[in-house]
């Protein structure tokens, strides 16, 4: 193999195209967005809600107080790095988990997952759209 041929073969296994959805993980990492909760169940009677990505509030204080039957538009996002852990907690119960989920793959359409914790449970509508 010549020297010109090495270099051109290093070339090819040191760069490879990526999509820019996966670029955009590459650099800031996968972010969600909550869009709806619905509590089909709220253990104790109702959960004041915030939620948590990857560990972090992102609510700064602000809670949904959510009972059985209750709908809330939701806007909080988060996250970062190749996947996100979305986890609901009730602030009125010491930070109690009410359930999570994992994304690990952008998706520009909305999804809807059912997750359960503490007596609680939601079906959380969400988005991962970078």
């Amino acid at each position: 193999m010549t020297h010109s041929n090495q270099l051109n073969a290093i070339d090819e296994q040191l760069f490879t195209e990526v999509l820019p959805e996966q670029a955009a993980i590459v650099e800031g990492g996968l972010r969600v967005q909550l869009l709806q909760l619905r509590c089909l169940e709220a253990g104790g009677g109702s959960d004041r809600v915030f939620a948590t990505f990857n560990g972090t509030d992102t609510s700064f204080g602000a809670t949904k107080t959510m009972r059985k039957g209750s709908v809330a538009n939701f806007s909080q996002a988060g996250g970062s790095g190749a996947k996100v852990t979305v986890r609901l907690r009730d602030k009125s119960n010491n930070n109690a988990s009410l359930g999570s989920f994992v994304v690990s793959g952008i998706n520009g359409n909305s999804q809807k997952r059912t997750i359960s914790g503490n007596g609680s449970r939601y079906e959380v509508t969400f988005t991962a759209p970078f």
